[in-house]
């Protein structure tokens, strides 16, 4: 399973079930819908032998005019909604994931919101089957036929 690739769809889905805006990974497209967000990777660490990290910057454009101020007005809805829109987001297997240490900031009329998933990795263990033997055996009474 890529984790990465399945955060990425469940934040792309959680925003387009709220929103219906064109939804764009990493860059916008030259020929990008407004008004649309934008989900770029920041940053992916493992921290323990098994616990990873990510975390993601999801920008949001009104438009591709230059700053207005009006647009601070527009974005403010926006913004309360991720905060509950992403705090739990389900991937295709079925299971939530808690996003945590939300913030966002508005720069030059575009929202930039980041969260961050924290998840446990299960490493399935090969083991070598040199390693192991099975033995089957059968005593048989030999004595008997000698006598006979």
């Amino acid at each position: 399973m890529n984790y990465i690739n399945e955060i990425i769809d469940g934040i792309a889905k959680s925003l387009f079930n709220s929103f219906k805006y064109p939804i764009y990974i990493d860059e916008i497209k030259s020929d990008a819908q407004f008004p649309c967000f934008v989900i770029e990777t920041l940053n992916t660490e493992q921290t323990h032998i098994m616990d990873r990290r990510n975390d993601f910057d999801i920008m949001f454009f009104i438009s591709d005019d230059d700053y207005i101020e009006e647009q601070k007005v527009q974005i403010n809805p926006i913004t309360e909604s991720l905060y509950f829109d992403l705090e739990y987001i389900t991937l295709s297997d079925g299971s939530l994931l808690n996003g945590i240490d939300m913030s966002h900031r508005i720069t030059d009329g575009i929202l930039h919101f980041k969260v961050s998933y924290e998840y446990h990795i299960l490493k399935a263990i090969k083991r070598d089957p040199m390693l192991t033997l099975k033995q089957h055996q059968e005593v048989t009474d030999n004595a008997k036929n000698k006598e006979n």
